[in-house]
């Protein structure tokens, strides 16, 4: 425990360092290939069809999403479904790896075993990671469920706002490396088009420094789909949060189940 509070303690210097000194900083977080993944196989599952991705947040470890609660609490409510976490940190996001990473590594050989319903499971810097990788490959994936995402700097969440909202903003052009601005737009597109996939789950608390933009993102989904619970940006509110997540899940897929057998 002592050990793993220090790796912690250092990722977030390191991490610190690098979104103020990206190119000098990166070496500080070296980026393996492929991903270094933890994954925890259902020992119940009858056939492996449905899994869900874990995406670390800035400064987490994959190990963060066992001893907070989160694989047990599936293990409870969805014991046939299978995890796999990914240590997929800042340092892949800074070299622009992260997109290709996560799907030559995890989501492609996932479809290869036969898995047809992939869950993006991501929190703050992973919620950003998994709405990023819809936003170019949202045909490989069931849906994401976000914690509390990073969804741009104040400057776009401001112009967001500040247009009336997602539905009255205009993206304008925008350049190849704007990754903000793109994603955005795809938020715009799929509030617009309202595709069958993917589906996107949101919850953050009330005091969250993302609050802003989750809201703008909240008023592009279903209400069903979106919630909130006193608190800020830490585990304790995303474990409770989880704990929502993990019942409508179960809800949705028990109807649609249901709709499939009628």
């Amino acid at each position: 425990m002592v050990g793993h509070r220090f790796k912690k303690l250092q990722r977030a210097v390191f991490c610190s360092f690098a979104l103020r000194f990206p190119k000098q900083c990166a070496a500080l977080l070296p980026a393996s290939v492929p991903l270094i993944v933890h994954r925890y196989e259902s020992p119940r599952a009858k056939s492996r069809d449905e899994v869900m991705v874990f995406l670390p947040g800035l400064g987490d470890f994959p190990e963060d999403y066992k001893s907070q609660g989160f694989i047990e609490a599936v293990r409870q409510s969805r014991p046939a479904i299978d995890m796999i976490v990914v240590d997929l940190h800042f340092g892949y996001y800074l070299r622009r790896a992260m997109l290709e990473r996560l799907r030559k590594d995890v989501i492609l050989p996932a479809k290869t075993q036969g898995y047809d319903k992939i869950w993006l499971v991501g929190i703050s810097l992973g919620g950003l990671g998994a709405m990023l990788y819809a936003v170019e490959h949202s045909e490989d994936i069931r849906g994401l469920m976000l914690l509390a995402p990073f969804l741009g700097e104040e400057a776009i969440v401001g112009e967001v706002a500040n247009a009336g909202g997602v539905a009255m903003w205009e993206p304008g052009d925008i350049a190849e490396d704007d990754y903000q601005r793109k994603l955005w737009r795809w938020v715009k597109r799929h509030a617009l088009e309202r595709p069958e996939l993917p589906l996107i789950y949101l919850g953050y608390g009330d005091r969250d420094k993302f609050a802003p933009a989750n809201r703008l993102l909240a008023e592009t989904l279903p209400k069903e789909h979106w919630f909130t619970t006193s608190g800020g940006h830490d585990w304790h509110t995303w474990s409770r949060l989880w704990e929502t997540f993990l019942a409508i899940h179960e809800s949705a897929e028990k109807n649609s189940g249901q709709q499939r057998v009628r």
